[in-house]
């Protein structure tokens, strides 16, 4: 998951996919729990935020149910503008019927209110809310909500439906509002003897970079015996390949000693996709990103 921008802003990964399904399964499975035995529900989807999250959650959802939606505004940017607007009601007849609306998040809780406000007088059995994400540290309503699936901090997410001024809803992952990326990050790539070290020393003078090589890292974990040195030689002694996560965390180890530089020369590092996902991951959590890639 690197980095993503998405018109002036940039979002740093925040919660991956895996993540996201395991809650939406753990969602509907306490769902189906608290219904009577073949009570057939009528899911309400929230437009436009919850499409993804509804057709996930009914997917994972065990029995005979009934899908509709209703549309509603709030957001112009990064923030709720709290006026909520009715724009697509509901046409069923839900006399009777329990009712189970659908939320990709609730945070104040005006389009909460909205919901409640419409289905007062729809004479339903029962009326339940279920929201994939809940900012408890903004929400302002005295308002039931019965299934969270995660609480989250007050910061700007997008993805998995959710969107920055209309784009981000195709992401299958979640990301959240970070700074402006303020490291230049260089990847210096080629076989042994095409000229890494020369170029390295080039580029770090010229853009002031912390120059970090592979084997200087190995070299000097190995010689002074830290964990990460002891437990790759003790790979190496055997005769096998050091393990990518050995040689990611010792990567992030050079890293996070630098943490105020002006960005990176990773001079033999990643050599496998496993490591370039690593990086990239690694990276993007603290806001910063792989400018570019100089082959040899």
């Amino acid at each position: 998951m690197p980095i993503i921008k998405l018109q002036d802003l940039y979002f740093k990964p925040y919660i991956n996919k895996d993540k996201i399904a395991a809650i939406v399964k753990h969602l509907a499975k306490r769902v189906k729990a608290d219904l009577p035995k073949d009570e057939v529900p009528i899911f309400v989807g929230i437009l436009n935020g919850c499409f993804l999250f509804a057709a996930d959650f009914i997917r994972e959802f065990v029995g005979n149910c009934e899908v509709s939606f209703v549309k509603l505004a709030s957001y112009e940017g990064t923030s709720t503008k709290g006026e909520i607007k009715n724009l697509v009601g509901i046409n069923e007849d839900l006399t009777g019927r329990t009712v189970i609306i659908l939320e990709d998040i609730i945070d104040t809780g005006a389009t909460l209110q909205e919901i409640y406000n419409i289905f007062k007088d729809k004479n339903v059995k029962q009326l339940r809310v279920a929201t994939l994400f809940f900012k408890p540290d903004v929400f302002k309503k005295e308002l039931p909500i019965d299934y969270i699936g995660q609480s989250i901090d007050d910061k700007f997410i997008v993805g998995y439906g959710l969107d920055y001024n209309g784009l981000g809803r195709n992401y299958p992952e979640i990301y959240q509002l970070s700074t402006t990326p303020k490291m230049k990050n260089i990847v210096l790539f080629g076989p042994p003897g095409a000229g890494k070290g020369t170029q390295a020393e080039f580029l770090k003078e010229m853009y002031n970079l912390v120059h970090i090589s592979t084997g200087d890292v190995f070299r000097f974990n190995i010689k002074n015996k830290t964990a990460l040195g002891i437990l790759a030689k003790k790979y190496m002694d055997e005769g096998n390949l050091v393990p990518d996560e050995v040689t990611i965390n010792m990567l992030k180890a050079e890293v996070e000693k630098n943490a105020d530089s002006n960005g990176f020369i990773f001079d033999g590092f990643p050599r496998t996709e496993s490591q370039a996902a690593a990086l990239d991951t690694f990276l993007a959590e603290k806001g910063e990103q792989i400018n570019g890639m100089v082959a040899l």
